[in-house]
């Protein structure tokens, strides 16, 4: 009976543990503008983040299919999340080679240490232009959320998709 109590007791708090880690873990996500487009058509999607704590930079590759979507070149936008207390930043975000396996590479890092960024909001937007109807998700890749000393932070990264309809 001890033995029992011993292990509902350990058990329990193992779950508790894994609610708590499951807490902590940042959530980073693909939220387009509208997830049904029109051949021809732009469409914005935001890369959001919540439940941050301590976050120095956020590199990733967003894939999707490039015959489907093409990315605007000029549309990619840092979004304030890491820059909103005013700390300085850097911003990249750059059309990969098809032959790479394609996407949109994106880093995004805070500037000089100290303390990461917490909370929630928008780490970056990007528009793609819809080419040929289809349907292609946008998905992430060598995606991380690092504190200011580039050591790795729990994280989950959820994909989106987007449906173009039409002919050209």
């Amino acid at each position: 009976m001890v033995a029992a109590a011993l292990t509902l007791s350990f058990a329990l708090a193992a779950g508790g543990a894994q609610v708590w880690a499951a807490r902590r873990a940042a959530r980073v996500w693909v939220l387009p503008q509208s997830s049904i487009v029109q051949v021809g058509a732009a469409v914005t999607v935001a890369i959001k983040i919540r439940d941050a704590r301590n976050v120095g930079s956020v590199p990733f590759t967003l894939q999707y299919d490039p015959s489907i979507l093409e990315l605007v070149s000029s549309s990619p936008m840092e979004g304030s999340f890491l820059r909103r207390d005013g700390s300085p930043t850097s911003f990249l975000a750059k059309a990969a080679s098809p032959a790479g396996g394609g996407g949109v590479v994106v880093g995004l890092s805070r500037l000089g240490g100290g303390r990461g960024a917490r909370g929630q909001g928008i780490l970056c937007t990007l528009t793609f232009r819809a080419r040929s109807a289809g349907v292609t998700p946008l998905a992430f890749s060598r995606a991380s959320v690092m504190d200011p000393s580039a050591q790795p932070l729990e994280a989950r990264f959820e994909a989106a998709t987007i449906t173009v309809r039409g002919s050209p």
